[in-house]
């Protein structure tokens, strides 16, 4: 690759773009399966500031199970984007909804706000999950 993928700086904006660009060099060199389209996803706005996307297998039919699925990134890195893949193959592989939750990302919101979206996510999968 040609460099060191250190991040550092005297702001997070800097430790945050050194990253994207750290995690883009590596995509750059990796190959990854192509985007299912038969797993059909909504995005919706659960609260303010909260978002999901829920991913549905082809041929569905209620009742299916539902998993709710946080993105990695220790509360501060991450989107729906970055696991979407992912989660069409799991909501396909199997035969289950899958909720993908975008919760809000420190430093930006402190702690327990993204732990807190995550609760609230999943209670309001358990109320919509029919």
């Amino acid at each position: 690759m040609g460099r060191r993928l250190l991040t550092h700086g005297p702001t997070m904006d800097d430790i945050f773009r050194q990253s994207g660009e750290n995690v883009a060099l590596l995509l750059s060199k990796l190959t990854f399966p192509a985007r299912d389209p038969t797993v059909k996803t909504v995005d919706q706005e659960i609260a303010p500031g909260l978002k999901v996307r829920i991913y549905t297998p082809p041929q569905y039919t209620s009742p299916k199970p539902v998993c709710i699925f946080y993105h990695g990134g220790g509360w501060a890195m991450g989107d729906l984007e970055g696991e979407d893949v992912q989660c069409r193959t799991i909501s396909k592989a199997a035969n289950a909804v899958i909720v993908s939750v975008d919760y809000r990302l420190a430093p930006a919101h402190k702690y327990p706000v993204p732990f807190d979206d995550c609760v609230f996510a999943y209670h309001w999968a358990l109320r919509n999950a029919l």
